[in-house]
């Protein structure tokens, strides 16, 4: 979330404004605070502006979400759909999850309102809902604001640099949703070849055995090396990999970087550049914590390299005169 760049151009009534002067206050009241008791401050600081009016024939919750659904389709522009959104619910999860995004690199804050998504979701869906629905989640549509919550605060842990949390997580994406919608198997599988969990990579390969995409391949590939070495096994799956992305290798072994105008698709198709680059920063730490396993991916194929020939011999000339001994 950001203000305009010159302080006199700043509308000092305007709801966002109002929001963010009012989140700078609560933060630096206490360094760390209660979650449930950060909700409540901020649920102060949102009603500072007068709630939306209401729309017939929907309760509260039901415009809330409404306004969300809106605000998605505004990237960057849905900041005050979603203040009002949590004027009409402070339990809209979406809600907090767009204002953890508007946040953009600021991640100790992004967290903040992810966590409060977070938070969110389970009290506007109860306890007997994840009692009873647990594997089916996601495709009951009012789990899924509760899904991006869990998936944004995983990402975000993950960024932060922890690790274990941000695993764990994942873990729950799936135990709540196997169909794995999200893509959490990917997250999970990188997290534990980061931090050399073998076992938990295996299981993932053995829950989603239909599974071919590229986090995938250069998966089973890192596995095999990390576990095998540079054996003939870990050279096919090595070929497999490159095969499905022959860009990806360099930017493994950190012998290139990607072309500085390369524009990234939300959705990217398997194979091009654009995926390698977006694939790259989950796979990197990974391989970096192999010794050789940049170096090995970014040999290719499945076979070894072959040693270079020797040089030719230098040609002899004839001498005139008697050899030395």
């Amino acid at each position: 979330m950001t203000s305009p760049d010159d302080p006199n151009d700043i509308d000092r009534n305007n709801p966002v404004f109002r929001f963010l002067e009012g989140v700078s206050e609560v933060l630096m009241r206490s360094e760390e605070m209660e979650p449930t008791q950060l909700k409540r401050d901020l649920a102060e600081v949102i009603a500072r502006h007068p709630e939306p009016p209401r729309v017939l024939g929907l309760t509260a919750r039901e415009q809330a979400q409404q306004m969300m659904d809106e605000a998605w389709g505004l990237p960057g522009e849905g900041t005050a759909l979603a203040l009002d959104a949590l004027r009409l619910d402070d339990n809209c999860a979406d809600a907090w999850v767009y204002l953890g995004y508007d946040a953009g690199e600021e991640l100790e804050l992004a967290l903040v309102f992810f966590t409060l998504g977070l938070m969110s979701g389970f009290e506007s869906l109860g306890q007997e809902m994840f009692e009873q629905e647990a594997g089916n989640f996601w495709l009951i549509d009012e789990t899924r604001p509760f899904m991006r919550a869990l998936e944004a605060v995983a990402r975000t842990n993950w960024d932060l640099g922890a690790a274990d949390a941000a695993a764990s997580y994942f873990a729950e994406m799936i135990r709540l949703n196997p169909m794995d919608n999200q893509g959490a198997r990917h997250g999970l599988l990188w997290l534990s070849l980061e931090r050399g969990d073998t076992e938990t990579a295996e299981q993932v390969f053995l829950a989603y055995p239909e599974d071919e995409s590229t986090a995938f391949t250069f998966g089973k590939a890192l596995l095999a090396f990390m576990q095998e070495g540079d054996t003939p096994a870990a050279r096919v799956a090595r070929g497999d990999a490159v095969a499905s992305n022959s860009h990806l290798p360099s930017l493994l072994a950190h012998a290139r970087t990607p072309e500085p105008d390369l524009e990234l698709e939300p959705m990217f198709e398997v194979g091009p550049e654009s995926e390698a680059v977006a694939m790259a920063p989950m796979m990197m730490d990974a391989f970096d914590r192999v010794p050789g396993a940049g170096d090995w991916i970014a040999q290719g194929g499945s076979e070894p390299i072959a040693a270079p020939p020797p040089p030719p011999a230098p040609s002899k000339e004839k001498r005139s005169g008697p050899r030395a001994i």
